[in-house]
């Protein structure tokens, strides 16, 4: 004979039921909050250890960061609805703002040319002769012997704009790289240093947070006996920094807000500094 469960027990038991799958449901629904964030590969290494930071503190969140898409492709897909925050190396342009983009510039940090760590003892360093001609294709060699080997980036990115406004004659030599046969080029931030890490001789550019963000054995070289230190960026002894910048797009959600009030706390600071960058005050 089986046992009659009274409708008070039953309205308990469904009742109890319900909760249990609303419960779950709202769970279910707070661990699926996923930020979304991407662009230049120049910010990568620190906004991941940043989110890493960020979702400790908010267990129910969770943050997806995409290999480089470069700062065009992130503000593009931010503006898209794709990305909720985009990192770009450059200001934005008319037609990105025009369309509902805004940008805040979050930290500096020092642009630097990088070598394999091989050829690290004693640190080599360049003047800007040695440089321009290097890029021109002339024979120059390290410290150690070794001939220097050039890796180029895009014409049109940032790093190539960086590197002609801080050296006199720098867009004439990389003209005449272009010209030269065999000379690589990086499409990304990333794709570059892993073609510096194995290529002997290398000669690029980076930044010093990629290098320390995401422990690159890679060498930042000294230029005309000044080393590109924060100490030396923030002092002004070493000029030539890059900018970089959180984008947001029309519609801001409640979660990319908070990131971006998590990276203008005492702990993003920390991070920041950390991982080779000078932040930039809310009020910078």
């Amino acid at each position: 004979m089986s046992a009659r469960i009274s409708p008070t027990i039953r309205k308990i038991l469904g009742a109890t039921f319900l909760i249990t799958l609303l419960c779950q449901a709202v769970g279910a629904t707070a661990k699926a909050e996923t930020l979304k964030i991407g662009g230049t590969g120049a910010a990568l290494g620190t906004m991941r250890i940043l989110a890493d930071e960020f979702v400790r503190l908010r267990p129910d969140v969770s943050v997806e960061i995409p290999n480089s898409l470069d700062s065009g492709g992130g503000i593009k897909a931010v503006l898209a609805g794709a990305l909720d925050i985009a990192l770009s190396s450059r200001q934005l342009k008319p037609k990105e703002r025009n369309a509902g983009a805004r940008s805040k510039q979050y930290a500096t940090t020092p642009f630097i040319l990088v070598t394999p760590i091989s050829h690290s003892n004693p640190t080599p360093g360049l003047t800007s002769e040695e440089l321009l001609k290097a890029y021109s294709g002339e024979p120059v060699h390290w410290n150690d012997g070794t001939p220097i080997r050039i890796i180029l980036r895009r014409e049109k990115d940032s790093s190539t704009r960086i590197l002609i406004a801080a050296f006199d004659g720098m867009d004439v030599a990389l003209a005449r790289a272009r010209t030269l046969p065999g000379i690589p080029v990086a499409f990304s931030e990333q794709d570059n240093m892993d073609l510096a890490e194995t290529m002997t001789g290398a000669l690029t550019t980076g930044s010093l947070t990629v290098i320390i963000a995401e422990n690159r054995p890679l060498t930042p070289i000294a230029i005309n006996g000044v080393r590109p230190t924060l100490e030396n960026l923030a002092d002004g002894a070493y000029p030539i920094s890059k900018s970089l910048y959180l984008v947001t797009g029309p519609k801001v959600s409640q979660l990319a807000l908070d990131f971006l009030r998590f990276v203008q706390t005492t702990e993003g600071a920390a991070i920041l500094k950390k991982t080779g960058n000078l932040p930039v005050s809310p009020q910078g």
